[in-house]
């Protein structure tokens, strides 16, 4: 593949995930990916994997503070739970349609749902997942590590 193929390609998956609804995009490689954690291989996934999408959806906006005061306090647990659960919709949905793009135009890829899938070949207390999110969030560049161990995006939380 030519390095105007591949420019090509990554404007067209980037340009896609933040017009299905991203709210940022990056692309980790083997040289930015920088970790031996088995859980950031890409070949648990796809063995022939030379690269990963990454990207965040929008979670939370106006009144989601009250949103978490009622979950913290027991009062309105529903709420918070409906919020993440539309999240994690829209982001399998855009995995599933940017992977069916590109293997329409012959670059083979795998979306990887973004909560409650894990590694069969591990036990089921350990919960591990097919491939680490928050590690390729934090190594593409689309956001950082909050106090709370949750990833943040500059849009969200801008420092």
């Amino acid at each position: 593949m030519t390095n105007n193929k591949i420019d090509e390609h990554t404007a067209l998956v980037l340009n896609m995930a933040k017009t299905l609804g991203a709210s940022s995009v990056g692309i980790t490689t083997a040289d930015t990916l920088g970790t031996n954690d088995p859980t950031a291989s890409y070949e648990y996934v796809l063995k022939e994997a030379r690269s990963a999408i990454t990207f965040a959806v929008p979670f939370g906006g106006d009144g989601f503070d009250k949103v978490i005061d009622s979950s913290l306090s027991k009062m309105d647990h529903k709420t918070l739970e409906t919020m993440k659960i539309r999240a994690t919709t829209l982001a399998n949905g855009i995995a599933f349609e940017m992977a069916g793009l590109l293997n329409q135009i012959d670059c083979e890829a795998v979306a990887v749902h973004a909560n409650y899938v894990y590694r069969p070949d591990k036990p089921p207390e350990m919960r591990v997942p097919p491939l680490s999110h928050k590690i390729l969030a934090l190594r593409s560049g689309v956001g950082f590590a909050g106090f709370s161990g949750m990833i943040l995006t500059k849009e969200i939380c801008p420092i």
